[in-house]
């Protein structure tokens, strides 16, 4: 969860995102797509470079022609699978999805009849200097802050193919500290973030100051990633975190094992918020 540092306005939003998770993790025995991300990334140049393969599960009806949408400034090198025949990536026609207004519509025609009905794998290769921004834009790259969602886009992204869960392995300055939801290893100059429950969203940030506190609560994981606020402010929050998991598990029920994340941003602009349970 990426929240900005105006608390009070924020924390009530926070209540509502968390029981609209819990509501939603009820039920998550249900084929979800994959994506695999390969990302290079360096903060200082603002440049990315991605390899994503996506496996869109058999529970996906596969159009003709799929449609994704990455950030405008991106060159695409290949896009690769099973029947496809060709892709297009329009940067010139306006996004009708306001939200991800610098999101160009890639588009890739498939041999429908080489598909089948046994789900799809996908691979895309693209990279780009990302230096055009929407003004509220949740998504930022700077020296200070990097912060990636669906809103840059900088996956492949379409809402209407559902939930997903994902793999990312980042190459970054050895300086930056990088957080996502999920298992979190860092080897060898590598950090690597696995996610395994249904999601709609793939954040990533990175910063040279972040740290982090993480506690368990009846065998689940609450994360606290910050920079600016104080360790003892974190504290605090993590213990509320874990007090609001007890409250909405008296209602609804959970799971036995699970986590909960909760990022501080450091955007200098209001935005909105991401949140994984």
């Amino acid at each position: 969860m990426v929240y900005s540092q105006q608390l009070k306005i924020k924390i009530p939003i926070l209540l509502i995102i968390l029981f609209s998770l819990f509501f939603c993790q009820a039920d998550n025995n249900y084929k979800v797509n994959h994506y695999e991300i390969k990302l290079r990334l360096d903060p200082v140049t603002q440049h990315l470079s991605v390899t994503t393969i996506l496996t869109l599960s058999p529970e996906v009806p596969i159009p003709e022609k799929l449609l994704f949408y990455l950030h405008k400034q991106f060159a695409i090198h290949d896009i690769s699978g099973r029947g496809v025949e060709q892709y297009s990536f329009d940067k010139e026609t306006p996004n009708p999805k306001s939200w991800i207004p610098e999101g160009s519509a890639v588009v890739i025609d498939l041999q429908k009849e080489s598909i089948g009905n046994k789900g799809l794998k996908l691979k895309f290769d693209y990279e780009g200097i990302i230096s055009d921004w929407a003004e509220w834009s949740a998504n930022v790259i700077t020296e200070e802050w990097v912060e990636l969602g669906l809103y840059l886009p900088w996956f492949p992204y379409n809402p209407e193919y559902g939930l997903f869960t994902f793999e990312i392995e980042v190459e970054c300055d050895p300086e930056y500290n990088l957080r996502s939801f999920g298992k979190t290893k860092n080897e060898n100059g590598k950090w690597q973030f696995k996610w395994t429950s249904p999601a709609s969203d793939i954040v990533l940030v990175a910063s040279k100051s972040l740290k982090t506190i993480t506690r368990e609560s009846e065998g689940k994981l609450i994360n606290m990633h910050y920079s600016a606020i104080h360790d003892s402010t974190a504290k605090i929050l993590v213990g509320d975190l874990v007090r609001i998991l007890e409250f909405f598990e008296s209602w609804f029920g959970g799971d036995k094992d699970g986590e909960l994340t909760l990022i501080e941003s450091l955007r200098e602009e209001e935005a909105g918020m991401q949140g994984q349970v």
